[in-house]
């Protein structure tokens, strides 16, 4: 973890890691002058991780942690999902409850 977060500083001061479950939320939100548009910060970051640190990562790009989340959830074990700003209800409508963070299952 020590070692994605050091990864992942360059692309954002907002980074903030799982609980433990070796997940980094990174907002790119107005780095696009710097680094590019999100998805090739997306891409250069999963490429880093991949051929230094051997791992695989899963990876999505969304407007929230929410919908990023939801996404990494559909791709597992292997992938990446892109949701469009603008698609969040559409891609959010057709999904089981229970792939949504933070629904528990005594609420479903």
């Amino acid at each position: 973890m020590a070692r994605m977060l050091k990864a992942a500083r360059p692309c954002s001061p907002f980074i903030e890691p799982g609980e433990g479950d070796g997940h980094l939320f990174v907002d790119v939100t107005g780095s696009s002058r710097l680094l590019g548009p999100p998805v090739d910060v997306a891409w250069r970051l999963s490429r880093w991780i991949r051929r230094d640190l051997n791992l695989s990562p899963i990876w999505s790009l969304a407007t929230s942690k929410l919908i990023a989340k939801t996404a990494t959830r559909l791709v597992k074990p292997l992938g990446e999902y892109i949701v469009e700003p603008g698609d969040e209800a559409a891609f959010l409508a057709p999904l089981p409850l229970f792939l949504v963070p933070g629904i528990e299952s005594s609420d479903l």
